[in-house]
């Protein structure tokens, strides 16, 4: 499990002078690249994803600090599909956003799977 911190400032916001929240996108390319680094770190330096679904439970504010925990949940296929979690909060443990994502190891792929 790895926790990262991050801020959303007013450019994240769903439209000029609509400073109410972070817009969906920006917060899904948050928990991406969370899921694709822990996968990074701790599996395969090479992992890209293949798929993700998001799942952003409210409005996520603008200009707070926010965390990010993610974990690689199972290794299958002789480690060459690595699926991970992410979930966005506030500090109080307000669930915002969630991500599963599923990445595969690109050296495996070019090694043949071994």
């Amino acid at each position: 499990l790895k926790i990262l911190q991050v801020r959303f400032s007013d450019n994240a916001a769903i439209a000029s002078g609509f400073w109410t929240s972070a817009h969906g996108g920006a917060v899904e390319t948050v928990l991406d690249e969370c899921t694709a680094e822990i996968c990074k770190i701790s599996q395969a330096a090479t992992g890209t994803t293949i798929s993700a679904t998001f799942s952003i439970k409210k409005p996520c504010p603008l200009n707070a600090s926010l965390l990010v925990e993610a974990s690689v949940e199972s290794v299958v296929s002789n480690g060459l599909r690595i699926n991970t979690e992410a979930t966005l909060k506030n500090l109080d443990g307000t669930v915002y956003a969630t991500a599963k994502a599923q990445l595969v190891d690109m050296a495996k792929i070019a090694r043949g799977g071994k």
